[in-house]
């Protein structure tokens, strides 16, 4: 702001100047004949005449370009007042080099967007990895093994596996992998689609992301005793393969508990890793292609 103003008051100053130039050239030129006619000693009036059409043409050159020089700078000065009234649309523009704030504020938000999603990658290639070499002829081993990589990279307290049955005409989702989930071997648990929370996900095809926990849904046992988690993902496991814009293939549902909240990049995350689990269904139970 202050060299601004500075620049501002030197432009005035030089006007000035410029002007008061103007003028006493001028006068010098009015003044010119008088004082060459009382230097010469009683000059004829053919002299007189030559020496009057040379002032006249000096007189002129100087003029155009004393004149010239003025209009330009009045052109500038109302050039520079209108350029701070132009709108707002006319002046927003400034080359990318120029880093202008907004600018750079766009970079760093694109640099800080492409550094999760690297990350990101990075984290679902490693969970691939370790869900590959848990891979074996067992499909619960295997499960069991995939979702306890998935619930340690997500600092999880509990998961469960549910895989998609179909039995007289119904659709069902049984639970077949658990991460520190109680459920005694006689018993089994299963939900129809539609039923529960974990069923509506197996119907709708979408994962909900809850912060509060009905009562009694989640136990955490252990050596100091009994705690329920407060945030839930439960997150459907889709055939992308068989699946369309009029149908969802679902081919099972995973549910991760932790007491601590899941954010937008752990949701993508257990995105990702439904996918993964996808591949590894597919597999291992090639039944449920037909789901």
């Amino acid at each position: 702001m202050n060299r601004k103003i500075t620049y501002r008051n030197l432009g005035i100053i030089s006007v000035s100047l410029f002007v008061i130039s103007i003028l006493i050239i001028g006068y010098l030129l009015y003044t010119l004949p008088i004082d060459i006619s009382s230097q010469l000693k009683n000059p004829d009036k053919l002299q007189l005449r030559q020496l009057s059409k040379i002032i006249g043409t000096l007189s002129l050159g100087v003029s155009m370009g004393l004149g010239s020089g003025l209009l330009a700078v009045m052109f500038l000065l109302l050039g520079s007042k209108s350029e701070g009234h132009l709108p707002a649309a006319a002046t927003t523009y400034q080359p990318q080099s120029e880093a202008t704030p907004m600018y750079a504020k766009a970079v760093v938000q694109e640099q800080e967007t492409q550094m999760q999603k690297d990350a990101l990658a990075e984290r679902l290639q490693k969970i691939e990895q370790m869900v590959q070499s848990a891979v074996s002829k067992d499909s619960k081993q295997t499960m069991e093994k995939a979702l306890r990589y998935v619930c340690t990279e997500l600092d999880a307290c509990q998961g469960a596996l549910f895989i998609t049955e179909e039995s007289e005409g119904k659709r069902f989702i049984e639970f077949s992998a658990g991460y520190a989930y109680y459920l005694p071997e006689s018993q089994g648990l299963r939900y129809e689609f539609g039923e529960g929370l974990a069923g509506q996900v197996a119907k709708e095809g979408k994962m909900i992301n809850l912060s509060t926990v009905p009562d009694n849904y989640i136990t955490i046992l252990s050596g100091l005793g009994k705690s329920s988690p407060s945030h839930l993902v439960i997150a459907p496991i889709i055939d992308s393969e068989k699946t369309n814009e009029e149908h969802t293939v679902v081919l099972g549902v995973m549910e991760i508990a932790s007491f601590n909240a899941f954010t937008a990049a752990e949701e993508r995350l257990i995105e990702g890793v439904s996918l993964i689990l996808a591949k590894v269904l597919r597999a291992h139970m090639p039944v449920h292609e037909s789901v």
